[in-house]
């Protein structure tokens, strides 16, 4: 029992990290190298304070050998709850040796009086050696000796052929999750559907309705082009899909092909002509002149710019729009671990690197991620797969994260461009088919929602991109990170939201929003199938099948996509 709840909360962690803080920049060498040789100069310019720590050390570790010092991990740092640490003299000293490593270090790169920017990346590479350093990722781990020990030794075998098989079919990294057991079509992403609109770029997949009546007006979810679409659908029970169609939605979802270098030369205008083709295929199937629509993180982007699209066109075709976790005025960015390494440079050696490789890819984007959180992402499966020679957890979520998929380089360069230029925010920066757009034209009611510990699209930010619009806007805050936001399906026991039905989000800032806001239990896609009840028109007979004439079941849901490789 206790075993599964290591494992449990393992994957939790990791859960709150995974992909970013920025999915689209990562993380190069050249920042590190940058930033180090940054603090050399400091340090070298400024030696009485560089001395100052050295010595301070040395007090400490003459507190250490005596006994005398009250160095202690925080009570929240995970790595050293075990009673040994604080026990056993030889354990207790190396840990405290560690934390005053740590402490010192910390205080030098503060006492140099760097940049505000330079400071916080001179700590975060720093960073990257003494986690890797710590005392509880190495054999004195006293978890892992106590389990050698109880396992006759047979746990540190484990743990090397693990490292082995990771260091051959894994690139070296910790594996995040056991894969056994999981499989699209099987346990993931089975809602009932079938794919009724096909393009090279895209399968829309219709589901099968799960109530007698349905709302003639449907919803069409636009996931990120980042992952595969069935963390809407990730499992019985907690699938937004699923909980959707038993309220009365017809639902319509786009399965984004995994590109290659072979389109390299798909741009924002190639997916939201896409995303375009989706909704007048929803249209006609549902025999309505306007739907509704859905979008997450990078999906969110490309919705918005669709939308942005469409009135640029007078176009009609959408009643209402939701965003979700998605990061349109980037403004505030670099004052955000999403804005750490976002500067120009890095910026650049990441569009040269896509356009030279055809593709952003998702394994790549993967490892960059995980050296961006690598307690959680990294060391945590250190100790559990090779000290412990455990298993890494099974878990639906983690296997979703795992199964990533590529950024065409232009659709990665379009991405770079807003980032760096906050294109969104600006009259005619965008262009799509010789259209300038603005999302000031956009004229339809919207919902936000927003994660109050999300790190990879920051909820203030987010909830700064509903003043773009200049629209009638309801914005939602959980109390989860990125993708706990997303999937937050009901009877969830920790979940819960905060909402102010009063505020006119485009007259107060969000402190001022979060000062009045009232907090619900639970989740809050209930709060969204109210507000999406009101503006999906009147009820009808659900369909007895799926699609039209024009638009005939190809095969059935998940579709072929979503196995691409």
């Amino acid at each position: 029992m206790a075993k599964k709840k290591q494992k449990k909360t393992i994957a939790e962690e990791a859960a709150k990290n995974i992909l970013g803080p920025n999915p689209v920049i990562g993380l190069n060498k050249s920042s590190i190298i940058n930033s180090f040789k940054r603090l050399a100069f400091n340090s070298i310019t400024k030696p009485t304070k560089t001395l100052k720590h050295q010595l301070n050390f040395f007090k400490e570790l003459t507190d250490i050998v005596t006994n005398k010092s009250e160095l202690a991990p925080s009570i929240h740092d995970k790595r050293f709850k075990d009673v040994a640490w604080q026990e056993n003299v030889f354990l207790k000293n190396s840990l405290q040796v560690y934390l005053g490593a740590v402490k010192e270090l910390d205080d030098w790169i503060q006492d140099l009086e760097l940049e505000e920017i330079d400071a916080d990346r001179s700590k975060f590479v720093v960073s990257l050696f003494t986690e890797a350093l710590a005392p509880s990722n190495w054999m004195i781990n006293p978890s892992a000796l106590k389990h050698a020990v109880e396992t006759g030794g047979k746990s540190w075998v484990r743990g090397f052929n693990n490292l082995l098989n990771d260091l051959v079919l894994n690139g070296g990294m910790p594996s995040k999750v056991d894969t056994d057991g999981f499989k699209v079509v099987e346990n993931l992403g089975i809602s009932e559907g079938a794919v009724v609109h096909k393009t090279e770029l895209i399968e829309m997949i219709q589901y099968v309705p799960t109530t007698k009546k349905v709302y003639r007006r449907p919803i069409l979810i636009v996931p990120p082009q980042i992952n595969k679409f069935y963390i809407a659908d990730l499992a019985p029970g907690r699938s937004l899909i699923e909980f959707l169609l038993n309220q009365g939605y017809q639902v319509f979802i786009i399965s984004w092909r995994n590109p290659t270098k072979k389109q390299r030369m798909w741009d924002l205008e190639t997916y939201v002509s896409g995303i375009e083709g989706c909704i007048t295929a929803a249209k006609d199937i549902c025999n309505i002149k306007s739907i509704n629509v859905w979008g997450a993180c990078s999906g969110g982007i490309t919705l918005s710019t669709t939308l942005a699209y469409l009135a640029a066109k007078n176009d009609t075709s959408i009643n209402a729009a939701s965003f979700v976790v998605s990061m349109l005025d980037v403004s505030g960015v670099q004052d955000t671990p999403a804005g750490l390494f976002a500067d120009k440079e890095s910026i650049e050696l990441a569009r040269e690197k896509s356009h030279r490789e055809g593709v952003l890819k998702g394994k790549d984007m993967a490892i960059a991620f995980s050296w961006m959180r690598p307690n959680d992402l990294i060391w945590n499966y250190w100790v559990n797969n090779y000290l412990h020679g455990n298993k890494p957890p099974k878990y639906d979520v983690l296997y979703w994260n795992d199964d990533t998929t590529n950024l065409p380089a232009s659709l990665h360069s379009d991405f770079l461009d807003m980032f760096n230029e906050n294109y969104l925010t600006k009259d005619g920066a965008i262009t799509i088919n010789d259209r300038p757009i603005d999302l000031k034209k956009v004229n339809c009611d919207m919902y936000f929602v927003a994660g109050q510990t999300d790190h990879i699209t920051p909820w203030k930010i987010c909830y700064e991109s509903i003043k773009i619009f200049q629209t009638n806007s309801t914005f939602i805050l959980g109390n989860k990170g990125h993708i706990q936001t997303i999937l937050n399906p009901p009877g969830n026991t920790k979940g819960k939201f905060y909402c102010n039905e009063k505020a006119d989000c485009l007259k107060i800032d969000s402190e001022e929003w979060m000062s009045d806001a009232i907090e619900q239990e639970g989740s809050w896609w209930f709060h969204f199938a109210k507000w999406l009840k009101t503006r999906s028109d009147k009820q009808k007979n659900a369909p007895k099948k799926l699609g039209n004439k024009n638009y005939k079941p190809l095969y059935e849901a998940p579709g072929q996509y979503v196995f691409n490789q």
